[in-house]
């Protein structure tokens, strides 16, 4: 469960930087891309709280 939870917290690091640099690329994609990834996280963090 512990490495479960690193390896979120991994996950959660790589899509930060991901969102800084498309905020580079353009508000507008940040937006559209922002969404969906902030599902996907809730999605792995019920997953980890539920194991």
């Amino acid at each position: 469960n512990i490495e479960l939870r690193f390896r979120v917290a991994k996950l959660k690091q790589k899509l930060l930087q991901n969102d800084s640099q498309s905020k580079d690329t353009g508000e507008s994609k940040q937006v559209d891309i922002f969404i969906p990834k902030e599902q996907s996280l809730a999605n792995i963090s019920n997953t980890v709280d539920a194991s």
